[in-house]
């Protein structure tokens, strides 16, 4: 990702949505931050399997 980006972006989630997010992006290998870029972009995220 480009090292320019300053924006910040916050949302509200439930416990369990966040709990969710982070589970989803951690199974992708991914920060959370990739993670919603991905979806946002509708870029295909696989997960990896090690």
């Amino acid at each position: 990702m480009a090292k320019d980006k300053t924006a910040r972006f916050q949302i509200r989630l439930t416990p369990t949505e966040k709990e969710n997010l982070i589970k989803k992006a951690s199974e992708a290998h991914m920060t959370v931050s990739h993670y919603v870029i991905k979806n946002i972009k509708n870029n295909k995220i696989y997960k990896r399997f090690y």
